[in-house]
């Protein structure tokens, strides 16, 4: 186009490329935020994995490592907020670090962080996927105490069901996606209240000691320091989806106003309800899925903790499904760049599911820093002059420097086992995964490491964006 103008619309640039598929803007701002909401899914979420402190570094080691964890985040938020006004692509921090990457290294980065973005989402919708499915029978269980969830056969076929059911809603019937994110973000929203008020009036409180200072270390490491490192991984998890309405982008009106804003009330979380769960009584549950056994303890009522279960089954099929409708549009623009993405198979052991988490973190993390990364080496010498409202200026380098420092931690952090001594069960395998993967990017570049990927991006030229950028 001859006039880089700032787009507020990206249909503005794309009818005029008819060869290139779009999609249609189905997605309005509360269906946007609903998208954000489920893939954060910080209700369900929170409450699926805090009970893994209770043996590794305590409820206080997630307590303060979630607070710690939401400074990182919100750096990380901050400096998307400002790619999103700038660049409203489906690609999101994929395409984010290519506009700000100097040229002649654009090409290996993008095709590098376009893997890691699109394999971490992959694997979020494995995770989701996974947990919709035990929760699925964790319900059958509370009926019938004898029955086994963790059948690993009858696991795998509910992981297939929720994928497929994800899949076709996502291929078929695609102008309901907006619909059913909202109903997975009201399902949230009420029933994080609803529960959070509940608890907190009928359930017997833990002590002070137990929420903010008792370290507990079951995890065979003669250090607490240790457990409390490895305990952190539970409150980082909560974070790793923060960027989803970024992939909508092009789907939206107005995206250059939509997406900043969906992005900022994203970022508010439910501190209270994590602060409610640790709070509710022992520790020490039977069931297979313990946040039941939890609610159940908490409430004193079967009935309550079915309605609960429902709940966190309509709230995770809601993220596996916006988790779908996010890799597949990060996953379309990867393609329209040239890149050839793929998934990866789940046979349903523990093992592997504590891999695809770690492999998710590890990968989203890497990609959450990469723009952030980016501005600090290129100086913001690739940002435009005019940035509009949500321009960071001077402060961008201190905010992008957290980001960077966050994502590093993390990404260590999820490799290290939590579990001493070391043996096949209690072995991390994210380390694992992530490299295999990192191997078949690399393999998969040229001798000369610029990839196969077309990082000209000719689908999304940020020049048919963003207003001139400084000379």
């Amino acid at each position: 186009m001859d006039n880089p103008a700032h787009f507020s619309n990206p249909s503005d640039w794309c009818d005029t490329n008819p060869t290139e598929p779009t999609l249609k803007r189905h997605f309005g701002i509360w269906s946007c935020l609903s998208v954000g909401l489920n893939t954060l899914n910080l209700f369900g979420g929170i409450s699926f994995i805090i009970t893994t402190a209770f043996s590794v570094g305590g409820i206080p080691a997630v307590l303060y490592g979630y607070i710690g964890a939401s400074v990182g985040a919100i750096c990380i938020t901050v400096i998307f907020i400002e790619c999103a006004s700038l660049y409203p692509t489906a690609g999101g921090s994929y395409h984010f670090t290519s506009f700000l990457t100097p040229n002649p290294y654009r090409r290996p980065v993008s095709y590098t962080i376009g893997w890691f973005n699109y394999i971490g989402w992959v694997l979020t919708f494995a995770a989701c996927s996974a947990i919709t499915s035990s929760l699925i029978f964790a319900t059958v269980n509370l009926f019938d105490d004898s029955f086994d969830v963790f059948v690993r056969w009858r696991l795998f076929l509910g992981y297939v069901a929720c994928t497929t059911a994800a899949w076709a809603i996502n291929t078929f019937a695609i102008e309901w996606t907006p619909f059913c994110s909202l109903v997975g973000g009201w399902a949230g929203t009420l029933g994080f209240v609803t529960y959070t008020i509940a608890l907190l009036v009928v359930s017997p409180k833990q002590s002070v000691e137990f929420v903010f200072q008792d370290i507990v270390n079951e995890t065979g490491y003669s250090s607490n320091a240790m457990a409390v490192c490895v305990g952190l991984f539970s409150a980082t998890t909560v974070w790793q989806c923060l960027d989803a309405p970024t992939h909508i982008a092009e789907e939206i009106a107005e995206p250059t106003k939509v997406v900043p804003r969906v992005l900022v009330l994203n970022g508010k979380s439910t501190f209270w309800f994590k602060h409610t769960v640790t709070e509710i009584t022992d520790n020490r549950c039977q069931l297979s899925v313990p946040i039941l056994e939890l609610v159940r303890q908490a409430t004193g009522s079967k009935a309550a903790t079915v309605v609960f279960t429902f709940i966190q089954i309509t709230v995770f099929f809601a993220s596996t499904l916006s988790c779908a409708t996010t890799a597949s549009r990060q996953g379309l623009a990867f393609a329209k760049d040239g890149g050839f993405p793929f998934g990866e198979k789940y046979l349903f052991s523990p093992q592997g599911f504590n891999a695809i988490l770690g492999g998710e973190c590890a990968f989203l993390l890497l990609r959450f820093g990469s723009p952030a990364l980016a501005m600090l080496l290129s100086r913001r010498s690739e940002m435009p002059t005019s940035q509009g409202k949500w321009a960071l200026g001077y402060k961008a380098y201190y905010i992008a420097i957290v980001a960077c420092m966050y994502s590093l931690f993390v990404s260590v952090l999820v490799l290290i086992p939590q579990q001493h001594p070391l043996t096949a069960l209690s072995m991390n395998y994210t380390i694992v995964i992530v490299g295999i993967f990192c191997a078949v990017i690399v393999a998969e570049m040229d001798v000369g490491g610029e990839g196969p990927a077309d990082v000209e991006l000719s689908g999304c030229r940020r020049q048919e964006f963003a207003p001139p950028k400084k000379e």
